[in-house]
C-alpha cells in the first residue's frame, strides 16, 4: 500500500514521468528548493500544492472518504474454511463464465436433491426446474427494459463467489414508468406470492406493486425476490451510484458492487448469511490484491 503522505506521491509522479526537481517544478510553477524539500519529508505542503505538481506530471490525484471496513469477529472464525485456491479460479473467468459454472453446479445439486426425494417417495407431481432457477423471469424483465440492479447470490456468483446459489434478486425502480414496465414484463409469466396457499385473490399489477414494496415471487419461469428497498443500502436510487454495469445472461444490466452487497449482508443479520459474508470479504481482498 503506498504511503499517503506528500513525500511519496511527489517522487512518484516525478519518477515516473522521467522529470528532474528542477523539470517538475518549472512545470509547475515553483522552485527546485520547493520540490526537494517535499520529497525528503521537510515540508508539508497542502493538498492544492500536491495537486498541482501532480498536475504538472501529467497525474491526477483522487481522494475518496470510504466507510471504514468492520471486522467481525464471528466472520472472521469462518474464513480458515473458505477454499481461496477455488476463488482465485474463479477470479480468473469471466463473468459470464462464473454464471455458467454455476448453473452447471445448480443442475448437478438440484439432481441429488432429486434422487433424495425420490428415495424418500417424495416426488414432487411438477419437479422443480433446477439450472436456471428465476433466470427466464430475469430475462424477461431485462429486455422489457425494466430499470433494476442485481444483488444477492446471483451477484455473488458475478463477483467470483463459488458458493451454489438459486437465488435471483433484483432491486427495481419505483417510478411509475418503471413500474409499468415491470408488471408488462411478469404477467404473461403468471407471477404469484412465493409460499402463499393457491387460491388467494393476488393480482400483480401496478396498484398492488406501488402498495408495496417487496415481493417474493414464484412464476411461470421461476422464482425470485424483487425488492424495492434493501436493508442497509436503501432504494434502487441509492444502489445505483454503488453499482457497475456488465453482461449477465446476454442482457446489460446493473450488479451491485463488492462493498454495498458486503454491507447489505451485515444489515441483513441473518446467521445464515455468516459464512457467505467470510467468502465475500476474501473476494473483496483477493479483488484489491489484483487491482
Amino acid at each position: 500500500m503506498y504511503d499517503i503522505t506528500a513525500a511519496p506521491i511527489v517522487r512518484f509522479v516525478r519518477e515516473a514521468s522521467a522529470l528532474s526537481q528542477r523539470e517538475l517544478a518549472e512545470r509547475a510553477g515553483t522552485t527546485q528548493a520547493v520540490v526537494s524539500r517535499i520529497e525528503s519529508g521537510d515540508a508539508s505542503p497542502s493538498v492544492e500544492m500536491v495537486q498541482r505538481l501532480a498536475g504538472a506530471a501529467g497525474y491526477e490525484i483522487r481522494l475518496e472518504c470510504v466507510p471504514r471496513r468492520v471486522t467481525d469477529p464471528v466472520v472472521e472464525a469462518y474464513k480458515p474454511g473458505v477454499d481461496k485456491t477455488l476463488l482465485v479460479e474463479q477470479l480468473k473467468k469471466s463473468s459470464e463464465q462464473r454464471v455458467e459454472t454455476m448453473l452447471s453446479m445448480q443442475r448437478l445439486t438440484g439432481e441429488f436433491r432429486r434422487a433424495g426425494r425420490e428415495a424418500r417417495g417424495q416426488v414432487a407431481e411438477r419437479p422443480p426446474a433446477y439450472g436456471g432457477e428465476g433466470k427466464d423471469a430475469l430475462r424477461a424483465l431485462q429486455e422489457a427494459g425494466v430499470d433494476l440492479i442485481i444483488i444477492g447470490g446471483l451477484a455473488a456468483t458475478l463477483h467470483g463467489s463459488a458458493r451454489v446459489t438459486f437465488d435471483i434478486d433484483v432491486l427495481y425502480s419505483r417510478t411509475d414508468e418503471n413500474i409499468a414496465r415491470l408488471v408488462a414484463a411478469l404477467r404473461p409469466l403468471s407471477p404469484y406470492l412465493r409460499g402463499a396457499p393457491p387460491g388467494l385473490p393476488f393480482q400483480f399489477d401496478e396498484p398492488t406493486v406501488k402498495a408495496g414494496l417487496n415481493f417474493t415471487l414464484t412464476t411461470s419461469a421461476g422464482s425470485f425476490d424483487l425488492l424495492g428497498e434493501v436493508t442497509g443500502c436503501g432504494r434502487y436510487e441509492d444502489v445505483a451510484a454503488h453499482s457497475r454495469g456488465q453482461s449477465v445472461f446476454g442482457h446489460d444490466s446493473l450488479v451491485i458492487d463488492l462493498d454495498w452487497l458486503i454491507r447489505a449482508k451485515r444489515a441483513a443479520g441473518r446467521p445464515k448469511d455468516l459464512e457467505v459474508l467470510a467468502e465475500l470479504e476474501i473476494l473483496r481482498d483477493l479483488t484489491d490484491a489484483n487491482n
